[in-house]
């Protein structure tokens, strides 16, 4: 084994473990503890039961969100971290995320990455690194069949031409465009290697305490 290799292996190893802490599901009485460090996978709601969600993710964006489907992530404290988006509002406006990251904590977090040049340092990893380059070219197809499949036979005002974007409705796949979109992905659809490596720099990847704790309640559309 070369030394190129065991560095990646490391470094494999660590992202995975983030992941796994990440994602891996808590009991109640461990969610709601403040400053544990791990995440539980969303399942499909009623609409009656994805109301409080709603509400919980107008008040973290400090708006209502447009296109919300279900919260597919939650953080340790039980509320939503990444939501799953329809590819188009009500009025038939494509809306190109589909995964969005609305725990603030994270919002933030991946904003220092992107300012610290991180949106073009992946997008030259993904083109220097074939693992990284063969992981995008899957989930980017992937991101096409979710959102056809959401679409449920919907194609909106621009005759469905949005559902063959990209991750964060790039055009360019080969380019990122925007790093909370490949995070989200890779929280929502664990598997998914750059997105993965992307989560990695984020440490630790929850807050100590809540990022709603204290706000006020914002209505919902």
């Amino acid at each position: 084994m070369t030394r190129r290799e065991a560095q990646v292996g490391q470094e494999d190893h660590r992202t995975s473990g983030l992941i796994r802490r990440l994602l891996k599901r808590l009991s109640d009485d461990s969610a709601s503890k403040e400053g544990a460090h791990g995440g539980t996978r969303g399942s499909p709601v009623e609409a009656s039961e994805a109301k409080p969600d709603r509400e919980l993710v107008a008040r973290q964006l400090g708006r209502p969100p447009r296109a919300f489907g279900r919260v597919v992530v939650r953080c340790p404290f039980g509320r939503p971290a990444v939501t799953e988006q329809s590819p188009y509002d009500p009025t038939g406006e494509p809306f190109p995320t589909t995964y969005w990251v609305t725990c603030r904590y994270l919002v933030a977090a991946i904003s220092r990455l992107e300012a610290a040049g991180g949106v073009e340092r992946w997008s030259e990893e993904a083109k220097r690194d074939p693992v990284l380059a063969e992981s995008l070219t899957r989930a980017t197809e992937e991101q096409r069949l979710v959102r056809t499949e959401l679409a449920d036979g919907k194609t909106g005002r621009d005759d469905g031409s949005s559902l063959a974007l990209g991750i964060g409705g790039s055009a360019n796949p080969g380019q990122l465009k925007c790093l909370h979109a490949h995070v989200a992905f890779a929280l929502a659809r664990p598997g998914y290697e750059l997105g993965e490596r992307i989560v990695a720099e984020v440490e630790p990847p929850w807050p100590e305490k809540c990022c709603l704790d204290g706000e006020p309640m914002i209505e919902s559309e």
